[in-house]
C-alpha cells in the first residue's frame, strides 16, 4: 500500500513535482513493473531517486507503527552539487490526523514568531491587571471611567464656559471668602458582590466553630498527618462540655 497515493489527493500536493512525472513515466512501463512502483512505497521512492535525482519531490520520512500514529511526509527540493551529491532542502512537513486528514506542520520560524508575539502580549497586559479581594485579578478597573475622562476636550470646553459665566467677585466676597467644599471620589470603592458575601456567610456557618489547635498536625513537611481523628476531637469536645456543665451545676 502506497500512502503517497492518498497524499496526492490533498491540497498540499504539487502536480508539477517529480512524483507526478514518475506517475506518467510508470504508466508506460510493463504491467508488473508498473504495479510494483504504484503499490509499493519503497519501490516508488527508489524509482523517484533513480529517474529524477533533482527537483521537488514528496517522500515519507516516518511511518505509522499503529493506527493512531501519524504518517509524516516531507516536501523536499533536491539539488546536485559539483560532486553530483544530493543536497536536500526541506520546504515543508505534513502529517496525518486520525489517518484521514493531512495537515501542514508549522516551521521553526513560525513557532518562534508566535512565541515572540505571545511574549509581547503578556508583557503588554501585565501592568494592566488590577487586584481586589472581591474581584481578584482583572484586566478592567472595577468602575469604568466617566464620560468626562473619556472626552477631555468636552470637559475642557465645559469648564471654560462655566468659568466665563461665573460672576465677578464683589468687595463683600473678597472680605468674607466662602469656604471651599471638597468632594469625595468613590470611584475607587470596591463594588458590592452579593455572591461573595453569601459564600462568606456559608463558610463561616460551616467552619466557624473549628479551630486549628483542636486537631494539630504532626510529622514533617511532606508527611504531615492529623494527631487525632474527627471522631476523637468531637468526643473530647463533648467530654469537656459535660465537665464544664457539671462544674457549673456543682457551683450552683
Amino acid at each position: 500500500n502506497n500512502v503517497l497515493w492518498y497524499f496526492m489527493n490533498s491540497p498540499f500536493y504539487d502536480a508539477s513535482s517529480n512524483n507526478q512525472a514518475l506517475l506518467q513515466y510508470a504508466s508506460s512501463l510493463p504491467p508488473n513493473e508498473r504495479t510494483t512502483i504504484f503499490n509499493n512505497r519503497v519501490a516508488f521512492e527508489e524509482a523517484l531517486r533513480k529517474h529524477y535525482p533533482s527537483g521537488r519531490q514528496f517522500v515519507v520520512i516516518s511511518e505509522a507503527k499503529k493506527e493512531t500514529d501519524p504518517w509524516v511526509v516531507q516536501r523536499q527540493n533536491v539539488q546536485l552539487d559539483e560532486r553530483r551529491e544530493r543536497v536536500v532542502e526541506v520546504e515543508a512537513t505534513y502529517y496525518t490526523i486520525g489517518g484521514v486528514r493531512w495537515v501542514q506542520a508549522p516551521s521553526l520560524r513560525e513557532v518562534l514568531q508566535t512565541t515572540r508575539t505571545l511574549l509581547d502580549i503578556f508583557t503588554t497586559i501585565q501592568p494592566l491587571t488590577t487586584w481586589s479581594p472581591s474581584t481578584s485579578h482583572t484586566y478592567l478597573p472595577p468602575n469604568l471611567p466617566s464620560k468626562s475622562t473619556l472626552n477631555p476636550t468636552t470637559t475642557t470646553t465645559n469648564n471654560s464656559t462655566t468659568t466665563s459665566r461665573a460672576p465677578s467677585p464683589t468687595a463683600d466676597s473678597q472680605l468674607h471668602p466662602q469656604p471651599q467644599t471638597t468632594t469625595t471620589d468613590d470611584t475607587t470603592a470596591t463594588p458590592f458582590n452579593e455572591s461573595l458575601l453569601l459564600s462568606s456567610f456559608t463558610l463561616t456557618d460551616r467552619y466557624g466553630d473549628e479551630f486549628a489547635d483542636e486537631n494539630p498536625l504532626k510529622g514533617e513537611p511532606g508527611a504531615l498527618v492529623f494527631s487525632s481523628t474527627a471522631e476523637q476531637v468531637k468526643a473530647r469536645n463533648k467530654a469537656a462540655a459535660a465537665t464544664a456543665e457539671a462544674m457549673a451545676h456543682a457551683a450552683a
